[in-house]
């Protein structure tokens, strides 16, 4: 009767990555993929404001560098990076070390013939490294690396998007702000306007020269106004709130933005339609990010098609192991005294590796290849054209907001003088209060246009100025 009891194994793999190989120390590192600006780190944004109005150039740095979207947008881009460098480990070799820790022992008993039992005990130990380099592979690495560059430059064209992206929604609620600034500053001046007429009517009225429709007229038109102004107290307060929730901040903080402009302002005049439209396809973030998306599309086609090839590797290995025997009892009562034996051992070879058959996994992954080159190819249409869409019409809005800017500067002044005189022909008893609100309506109305007129300029020319690659200083000042 044969009885075997346990043996122990102890196994520890320790795979090794050695400094970078020549074969792939040309690719491109993170370090040269340059993002379109420096961003200051999550955390590090500024919660204190400076003791100034607050320019656009203000808002769109803390709107940045407090906003997820662009933190996720740089860990995505990173993230990307670290696949293409997961793809460049191809090229290592891989180095693997093995240690073996064992012991057995072996008992045989021979019913009824106790010379024959025997009992044998021993210990092994032992260690090999394993060495194995992929010499060639007929391009399969050299694809899978392509389409991670690709991707690469894919997310950073993304990440760039993103930031236009925050930094024309910060503009547009910067705008909004000053709108509403605005607005509550003429809303004041009409209300103290009408405050002005109201009086002038009671007077008049008080000395029997003027009528009682034409004090309630006034009294109405009071009121009005100074609905008016309440609301755009509201709509300023949620303005400015909205704004420093933008910048990272509490909505209650105190924030102070800049007036809007009480003359025309001088720009320089757009190019050319046609020229801007070729510059934001050639230069925009989001065609460029849809352009790296096709080409890594069309790289998977590659690496479909390198599925199923051959490939050689290197294979080499050495190791040494030695066992230890105890004393050993064997037939007729006799006894081995101790003793161990050791075993070296050293290999090299090229392994040749050429698949046979895995199913239609090839041809179905190229045919998944074609559909996604296909596809990212249409969203590549459509990116051009949604960027073709807005830079036109933000070319169309730029040029007729500057006229529309340029004839409300003239339309106020002559508004202003119409109410004066309205004013003062009502107040001698030549003019009606018909005429003089009319007159208070219609500067009313100049003043609210100029301020809606500049807000859309400026908005569009720096829409304009992203679309076409500008960087951000040189845009917000476009």
């Amino acid at each position: 009767m044969l009885l075997a009891t346990g043996m122990a194994l102890l196994t520890i793999s320790c795979p090794s990555r050695p400094m970078e190989p020549r074969a792939a120390s040309t690719l491109e590192s993170s370090n040269n993929l340059n993002l379109s600006r420096d961003v200051i780190p999550p955390g590090q944004c500024p919660s204190w404001l400076p003791d100034r109005p607050l320019e656009v150039l203000d808002v769109v740095d803390r709107a940045i560098c407090s906003s997820p979207q662009e933190r996720r947008a740089r860990e995505a881009y990173l993230a990307q990076i670290a696949q293409m460098k997961m793809r460049a480990d191809a090229y290592w070799p891989t180095v693997s070390a093995r240690m073996t820790l064992g012991a057995s022992e072996s008992f045989k008993k021979v019913r009824d013939f106790p010379l024959f039992d025997s009992n044998v005990s021993a210990l092994d130990k032992g260690g090999a490294i394993d060495f194995q380099l992929p010499l060639i592979d007929f391009g399969r690495r050299r694809s899978n690396l392509d389409q991670a560059k690709k991707l690469v430059a894919a997310a950073g064209a993304d990440y760039d998007s993103t930031i236009q992206q925050i930094m024309l929604s910060a503009v547009e609620i910067y705008y909004e702000a000053v709108d509403a600034k605005a607005l509550l500053a003429a809303a004041q001046r009409s209300e103290e306007s009408a405050q002005l007429i109201l009086e002038i009517a009671e007077g008049r009225f008080a000395g029997g020269v003027g009528v009682v429709t034409d004090q309630l007229m006034a009294q109405t038109t009071r009121l009005q106004s100074s609905a008016t102004r309440t609301f755009a107290e509201g709509r300023l307060a949620s303005a400015l709130g909205v704004l420093a929730l933008t910048m990272g901040i509490e909505p209650t903080a105190e924030v102070e933005i800049a007036a809007t402009p009480q003359e025309v302002p001088v720009a320089a005049d757009l190019d050319a339609v046609g020229e801007v439209l070729d510059r934001a396809l050639a230069s925009s973030s989001q065609v460029q990010a849809a352009r790296a998306r096709l080409a890594a599309a069309e790289s998977a086609v590659g690496v479909a098609e390198s599925i199923g090839n051959p490939s050689i590797d290197l294979v080499a290995g050495a190791g040494r192991s030695k066992t230890a025997y105890g004393l050993a009892q064997q037939d007729f009562g006799l006894y081995d005294p101790p003793g161990d034996s050791s075993l070296q051992s050293w290999n090299v070879q090229l392994r040749l590796t050429v698949p046979v058959f895995s199913g239609f996994s090839r041809s179905n992954a190229i045919g998944d290849a074609i559909a996604q080159v296909n596809m990212r190819r249409a969203e590549l249409m459509a990116a051009e054209r949604v960027v073709s869409q807005e830079v036109w019409q933000s070319y169309q809005m730029a040029v007729s907001q500057l006229k529309t800017l340029r004839l409300t500067f003239e339309l106020l002044g002559v508004a202003r003088e119409s109410v004066a005189a309205a004013t003062f022909r009502y107040e001698a008893g030549s003019g009606t209060m018909v005429e003089v609100l009319n007159a208070q309506t219609a500067l009313t109305n100049v003043e609210q246009r100029r301020v809606e007129a500049f807000s859309n300029w400026r908005a569009a020319r720096i829409r304009l100025a992203l679309r076409m690659g500008m960087e951000e200083k040189d845009a917000l000042a476009y």
